[in-house]
């Protein structure tokens, strides 16, 4: 729908933003597998020079101090985007909910004794199968519907290596677009308002 490619648009300009806090990117399908919902997320990453891999199993009942500490692994405190593939089921986690609109995140740096911390600024996306999320975490996540589509061969490939050729001209329409058309005042339609307004 229009709606589906608007909202897609803004999970490929969320990680650029810089604000307080924004949404979880819920990607689902009424079409099941192979709609293309975990190849979305990874070309996201691709853009911001790649992800977060974090299992489901890691973070449906809890958050860990070591999922954590993922965060800052060597090369990791650059990424701002996280995958969470293939929820299915029941999804609700306290902590987890309340990581998504923390300021910072906070853990023991691996292979050190001192606790870190950085800016959270990354946009969690999570790819579903019908999952069903508590009252609390729905609040903290913004939906895409895709579609079933015939497969395009080496589509994977070509826009990689599109991505590859063009990404600063890429980032800086997103730059520019954030500034050229953001801190507008809309009706409060989710949680995160500042999100709206720019993004």
């Amino acid at each position: 729908s229009h709606l589906d490619k608007v909202m897609m648009k803004a999970a490929f300009m969320t990680p650029m933003f810089n604000g307080a806090s924004r949404p979880v990117f819920t990607i689902d399908s009424s079409s099941g597998r192979g709609s293309g919902k975990t190849s979305l997320v990874h070309t996201i990453g691709d853009l911001y020079d790649g992800l977060i891999d974090i299992p489901v199993s890691e973070v449906k009942t809890k958050i860990s101090e070591e999922v954590k500490r993922l965060f800052f692994y060597e090369g990791a405190r650059t990424k701002r985007v996280v995958l969470i593939d293939n929820v299915t089921g029941f999804f609700g986690n306290a902590g987890f909910a309340s990581f998504i609109t923390a300021k910072s995140i906070s853990a023991r740096r691996p292979y050190a004794s001192s606790v870190e911390s950085r800016n959270n600024d990354v946009t969690v996306m999570v790819t579903s199968n019908d999952a069903h999320y508590d009252k609390d975490f729905i609040t903290r996540t913004v939906f895409i519907f895709l579609k079933s589509h015939a497969p395009t061969a080496n589509w994977g490939a070509t826009v990689s290596t599109y991505i590859d050729k063009y990404r600063e001209e890429i980032l800086g329409e997103v730059i520019g677009t954030l500034q050229r058309d953001g801190n507008v005042t809309l009706p409060g339609g989710t949680r995160f308002t500042e999100w709206e307004n720019t993004v």
